[in-house]
């Protein structure tokens, strides 16, 4: 039997170059994630934000444990040239020496008239000394007490006591103690320098 060759149809040639294909068809089934690909190179900084606004104010904190209590100065007392501090725990303690304008002077008894008095606990205490009388006295008087045995000082200064006349200081009733001997060192000031006086009394 013979052969005839097949030759390519119009419509067909058509089809094959046409610009309007034909519908699609339906959309097939997701496929799997491929793998995390590798990480990117880190990006330059962004600029700063802006400061927000400022926030409420915490509760406070617990109150801190109390301290140690503080101890103050209860009196100065200038012996001689030698300054002595008390403190209100009773603690004596030098301050050193200082230059007293004048200089100072120890009375002997034959300058005033000194006596304790136990009734009522105080010392008495009269300048008799015409040159001291003299002079300006000023006011004020430091009185330190120091028992003879052992014990605290007793310490006290009179801001408004005149030696100039007949005086009376008190405040020794609760520190005496029957049967003991005492030292005693009073100063004031006059415009000749510093007065000390060293007295030893025992009380009744």
């Amino acid at each position: 039997m013979g052969s005839t060759q097949l030759r390519s149809v119009p419509y067909a040639l058509f089809a094959e170059t046409s610009e309007n294909p034909g519908n699609p068809g339906p959309q097939g089934e997701q496929g799997e994630q491929g793998p995390v690909g590798s990480q990117g190179l880190q990006g330059p900084t962004g600029p700063a934000g802006e400061q927000g606004p400022q926030g409420d104010m915490g509760p406070n904190g617990p109150s801190g444990e109390q301290g140690p209590e503080g101890v103050s100065i209860q009196s100065v007392e200038l012996v001689g040239t030698e300054l002595f501090i008390t403190l209100d725990n009773g603690v004596v303690q030098s301050a050193g020496t200082i230059d007293v304008p004048g200089g100072s002077t120890v009375l002997d008894n034959s300058q005033y008239s000194f006596s304790f008095n136990d009734t009522f606990g105080q010392l008495e205490l009269e300048i008799t000394d015409p040159l001291i009388l003299s002079t300006y006295i000023r006011l004020g008087v430091s009185v330190r007490i120091v028992p003879v045995s052992t014990g605290t000082a007793w310490v006290s200064t009179f801001a408004t006591a005149y030696l100039g006349d007949p005086t009376n200081m008190s405040g020794l009733l609760s520190y005496i103690v029957s049967g003991e001997t005492y030292n005693m060192e009073l100063s004031f000031m006059t415009e000749t320098g510093l007065m000390i006086i060293n007295e030893t009394f025992t009380a009744p």
